[in-house]
């Protein structure tokens, strides 16, 4: 087997036997891999992903990524993006790899080679997980399995982003500012950014307008299943981060932040729905699992607002930071961090009411009043009018704080849902990505920066510019 990885890898770099020089070798060679290890079964397997897992991720799928750059570079008029849609001969290899890779990544052995391969291996192994990612991401509707797959490669970087070695530990300052860590913290922050895209997709579909209570259950059941899904992945990510240092731990926090208030906002329009519903079937059948479709939507809004408080609270805590700092002109920048930190402040104690009982510290009537209030909030389970408005604000307010701290290290759009190219970082490598106002700032496309611009971008980009020009005439 080891002779068949070393064959595929010398291949992708190049150096193989002439004669394997065809993708449709090749492709018979992975295929033959990943078959091999779908194949074994318990100690078998977990033997074999000991000695291979390591080999895949640092020497197989690099070499592989390096041959597919080389070869879209070579066809004219392309791009160096992973090629979308129905499987090429390119594809199908990268299909294999993955296949292989998600195989061994779900043995007991894995989290330990992935954090000896990440400390040995910083880039490869973030830019390797990074590309089976973002490749099960744009071929998922034609993947079997696919959201498992995703699961077990968001794990996986995870895991590896929590091993936290001392090249990445040690490359930059503790404060919450400018100043980030080499290429492997940017690496790392771009695997971590495709990690919430997972999270992410398909956020914003819903079952709502259904007319059918028949037709409903099924799809309240799926939305929110995968609802629950990525809400997990956002809080794994949430729990990676705090491992990266500077303005990325921020950013990724803010990311987090807005995507758990998105998720809360399509479980609310769920169980709005379904409530429309209720009434709206004669058949006992129907009316009994739109009922349950209720419940799971209850609890699972009440799981969301714990995981809103967690990352609210990370946020506030960074941006209370005493050496945080913004880009740009300090007074200007000193505004807008005082206003995020009024704005944290004001939306936890909108948030708190539905978390936990009021401190016993008011008045016996004024202390009964907030008891009402709170109770009421309670049984409506982060639901109502409300419950919207502040999951809207909480969004808006996790999109402000990465508008706040532009990198050229992803699309600062947080909105951004876009998984073309084999990385974070290659999305935004073209020249004409970059914002010709700040010079800081880069964007995937022109959509996403005007829909950046016309959030709080403007008033940044004025600030970063202002303090640049300064410098340039000075």
């Amino acid at each position: 087997m080891l002779t068949i990885l070393q064959e595929a890898v010398l291949v992708s770099a190049g150096c193989g036997d002439p004669w394997f020089q065809h993708y449709q070798d090749l492709a018979g060679i992975l295929d033959a891999l990943e078959g091999f290890l779908v194949n074994l079964k318990g100690s078998a397997r977990e033997a074999v992903a000991a000695v291979l897992l390591q080999p895949v991720l640092t020497q197989l799928l690099p070499a592989w990524l390096e041959a597919l750059k080389a070869a879209v570079q070579a066809a004219a008029g392309s791009s160096n993006a992973v090629t979308q849609g129905v499987p090429t001969e390119h594809d199908m290899c990268l299909l294999y790899i993955t296949g292989a890779l998600h195989v061994l990544l779900g043995t007991g052995a894995a989290a330990a080679q992935l954090q000896e391969a990440y400390l040995s291996h910083q880039q490869q192994a973030s830019r390797s997980l990074e590309a089976a990612l973002r490749f099960t991401l744009q071929a998922q509707h034609v993947l079997p399995c696919s959201a498992d797959r995703l699961c077990t490669l968001v794990r996986a970087a995870c895991t590896i982003a929590s091993s936290k070695p001392e090249s990445i530990s040690s490359s930059s300052s503790s404060s919450v500012g400018p100043a980030v860590g080499g290429p492997a913290a940017k690496q790392l922050f771009s695997l971590l950014v495709t990690c919430l895209k997972a999270a992410g997709q398909d956020a914003n579909n819903s079952s709502g307008g259904s007319s059918s209570a028949s037709r409903f259950d099924v799809a309240i059941f799926l939305t929110l299943a995968g609802a629950g899904t990525r809400q997990q992945l956002c809080i794994q990510v949430l729990q990676a981060c705090k491992h990266m240092e500077g303005s990325l731990q921020l950013l990724l926090q803010g990311r987090c932040l807005s995507q758990l208030a998105g998720l809360a906002m399509l479980m609310q329009r769920e169980w709005a729905t379904a409530a429309e519903l209720q009434g709206c079937s004669s058949e006992k059948a129907s009316a009994v699992a739109v009922k349950g479709c209720m419940t799971i939507a209850s609890q699972q809004l009440k799981d969301v607002v714990a995981a809103l408080k967690v990352a609210l609270g990370v946020c506030s805590a960074s941006l209370a930071a005493a050496d945080l700092q913004l880009p740009g002109d300090a007074a200007a920048a000193a505004k807008a961090i005082a206003h995020l930190q009024q704005q944290g402040v004001a939306l936890q104690e909108q948030l708190q009411p539905y978390l936990s009982p009021t401190k016993q510290n008011a008045q016996p009537q004024q202390q009964q009043q907030q008891q009402q209030q709170q109770q009421q909030l309670q049984q409506q389970a982060f639901q109502g009018q409300q419950a919207e408005q502040l999951a809207q604000a909480l969004l808006q307010f996790g999109h402000a704080i990465c508008l706040q701290l532009p990198v050229p290290y992803w699309c600062c759009n947080p909105a951004c849902s876009d998984v073309q190219e084999c990385s974070e970082l290659a999305l935004v490598s073209s020249k004409g990505s970059r914002c010709s106002g700040c010079a800081t700032a880069r964007f995937c496309s022109k959509s996403c920066q005007q829909q950046s611009w016309k959030g709080q971008h403007a008033p940044v980009c004025k600030r970063i510019a202002t303090t640049r020009k300064g410098q340039q005439q000075g």
